[in-house]
């Protein structure tokens, strides 16, 4: 019985043997499936926090570029903020954002960000997701205008026209065409060259007065900015013309339309309207913004001022950021068909006028 009972006794110890062992092996199994979970799942919360902290430094900073150029002095307020478990940095040294080592260091007065990454190497912050450094739109760039901070800078000038005697009629070297009663034959124009403003330069407000109040002028006139007319004492001339392609962004109903002599020219302006309607510069509806716009009318005496509202000023910023040309002014004159007129202004004559120029800017 003893040895029959060793026996049992035995066979339960090695059922209790195996059991552990099948038991331990399902274990191994078990630990190596985890692990491996954990090898696949690491890297995955690991990524997602480099991006988090990517996004944080993205939101604070604006972009790599700006951290970059940033001031060592702000680095300690950076890293008291981003590091949420209260963990300061000061100028050089290292935290943690969650069990992810962040280092950053300062030299050359310039930012140096990296992390740890799995294999134990110190990496850029920015290696594996680059953040891309959006520049400011034209539009961005023309509403800055009206920021508090924003340093304007004024040009100021005073500009001579000469008097001009009459047309030249039918030149082809300006397009002119022959003499030709109640259409738009020939122009002549007078141009100041803005000398070249700082590069970087936003045109903020633009200020053009007459020095006298009774300048004369046959048939229309016409003011320009690079083509952008600023003012034309006919506006039925504007009929054969575009509109600028200025951004939808700027949210304005005001339009400024482009001078093309092309299009303007043989235009039949007794058949729209005459030489009696009046002028205008280009403006908003938006209750209480009015561009200052002074001129004569045709063949009268008067003095010209012109000063566009805010919603122009901006439409006309985008536009010269986006032809990327020196300022030019024009004051362009046109005629039907009058020469000889004994006494009277023949077409496109005008007398002398001086003006004072005043732009406002700033450098980007």
């Amino acid at each position: 019985m003893i040895h029959t009972g060793g026996k049992q006794a035995g066979h339960s110890l090695i059922g209790v043997l195996v059991s552990i062992a099948v038991l331990g092996g399902f274990s191994l199994i078990i630990a190596k499936k985890v692990k491996q979970i954990e090898q696949i799942s690491r890297p995955i919360a690991y990524s997602a926090k480099i991006m988090d902290m990517q996004h944080y430094i993205h939101e604070n900073f604006d972009c790599e570029q700006t951290i970059t150029n940033a001031s060592c002095s702000d680095i300690a307020t950076f890293v008291t903020t981003f590091d949420k478990k209260g963990r300061a940095l000061t100028d050089a040294g290292s935290t943690e954002f969650g069990d992810t080592p962040l280092k950053a260091s300062c030299v050359n007065n310039t930012y140096n960000f990296v992390y740890e990454s799995l294999n134990g190497d110190w990496k850029s912050l920015f290696d594996d997701i680059p953040i891309v450094c959006p520049l400011p739109s034209s539009v961005e760039l023309a509403q800055a205008c009206d920021l508090k901070d924003t340093e304007i800078v004024s040009y100021e000038t005073t500009i001579d026209f000469p008097a001009r005697a009459d047309c030249d009629w039918n030149d082809p070297s300006k397009g002119n065409l022959d003499l030709r009663q109640g259409y738009i034959q020939a122009r002549e124009v007078q141009t100041f060259n803005v000398p070249p403003l700082p590069e970087g330069a936003v045109l903020c407000d633009f200020h053009l007065k007459s020095t006298s109040n009774d300048w004369h002028y046959d048939d229309f006139a016409i003011f320009t900015l690079n083509d952008a007319i600023l003012a034309l004492t006919n506006k039925s001339i504007k009929k054969n013309l575009s509109p600028l392609e200025t951004s939808e962004e700027l949210e304005t109903d005001a339009e400024i339309f482009k001078w093309d002599w092309d299009l303007v020219r043989g235009f039949h302006i007794e058949g729209n309207g005459g030489f009696d309607v009046s002028g205008e510069c280009p403006e908003s509806k938006e209750k209480g913004k009015k561009s200052v716009c002074k001129l004569p009318s045709h063949d009268k005496k008067g003095k010209v001022e012109i000063k566009p509202e805010k919603a122009i000023m901006q439409s006309l910023a985008v536009y010269l950021m986006e032809k990327r040309e020196p300022l030019k002014l024009d004051m362009i004159i046109t005629g039907d068909n009058d020469v000889d007129t004994g006494g009277m202004l023949n077409d496109c004559a005008h007398t002398g006028i001086g003006f004072d120029l005043k732009i406002d800017y700033y450098i980007k």
